[in-house]
């Protein structure tokens, strides 16, 4: 007589529902992991860093964040959306993601050529002298430049489910900032250094992306007018509340980089910091359920 263990193991779905609670189990483990890495680095950073240092360090961040997520626009959600239907021929992605990576790359100028001069001059107003708020928006150029892709290269391995090369260069990237950030922060405590021990690690991350990539996309493909048509429909439906959340989520820090001094933006920065690790869920349903659905 069978046991219901042995039901179990008989039923159609049991097969496939063992592999799922394999991958959530991989998937949860590495990003506690690289929850726990980032948490690390901030908290090195939050620790070692001067507090003025650490006030432009938190208002550089900020905007970075901001920058990316206008940037984005709801483009990464248009590619994952039309990716879905197509997601098996290289062609149709490639065309898909060659025409994202176009759309990126021009919200990115429109962006920046806001959000430089905003930058600039809160740097100024918390006595930042014109050199260092300039080092400040130069060292923000690598993390910036790799997010302009990497998020959408993310896309392509996700639908095909190659978690385990995908999850390898997360924490490499990882691992990467941060032994740059401890090397860096005892030797050059100085917020464009810290930027850059950041960002540097992504531009090698974005490399290894495109690697993985072009297992599965014909790269050779260029942007296509109707998909971009497609694309600017979808980010055209969530955009407003993209930007809402974008500024909302930050308006306290705005608040205080004009308002306040460094001390209090400093402080508020260092809670931030505990908000990584709240981020571990969210990423176990962008990177399995999301695709697969």
């Amino acid at each position: 007589m069978d046991t219901p263990f042995d039901k179990i193991k008989k039923h159609k779905h049991y097969d496939r529902g063992l592999n799922l609670v394999k991958l959530i189990s991989i998937v949860g483990s590495t990003e506690i992991l690289l929850k726990g890495i980032g948490f690390i680095s901030g908290i090195l950073i939050v620790r070692l860093l001067p507090i003025q240092e650490y006030a432009f360090y938190t208002l550089a961040n900020t905007m970075l964040g901001t920058l990316i997520v206008l940037t984005d626009g709801g483009i990464s959600n248009g590619i994952m959306s039309l990716s879905g239907e197509v997601w098996q021929d290289p062609k149709k992605l490639g065309v898909i993601l060659a025409t994202g990576l176009d759309l990126r790359r021009k919200f990115a100028v429109v962006t920046l050529l806001i959000a430089i001069p905003i930058v600039f001059y809160l740097l100024m107003l918390n006595k930042a002298s014109w050199l260092t708020a300039l080092l400040i928006l130069l060292s923000l150029i690598p993390a910036f430049y790799a997010d302009l892709s990497d998020s959408l290269l993310e896309i392509t391995p996700k639908l095909h489910q190659d978690i385990t090369s995908l999850q390898k260069n997360q924490l490499t990237v990882g691992l990467g900032r941060l032994l740059l950030t401890v090397f860096a922060i005892f030797i050059f405590p100085w917020t464009f250094v810290i930027l850059l021990a950041s960002g540097l690690p992504r531009i090698y991350g974005n490399f290894k992306l495109k690697k993985i990539n072009a297992k599965f996309v014909d790269t050779t493909q260029k942007p296509d007018p109707v998909v971009r048509k497609e694309i600017l429909r979808i980010v055209a439906r969530i955009l407003p509340n993209i930007i809402f959340f974008a500024f909302s989520g930050q308006i306290v820090i705005w608040i205080l980089s004009v308002f306040g001094n460094a001390n209090e933006l400093a402080s508020i920065g260092a809670l931030g910091r505990f908000s990584i690790l709240i981020g571990l869920f969210t990423s176990v349903l962008a990177t399995l359920f999301i695709p697969r659905f």
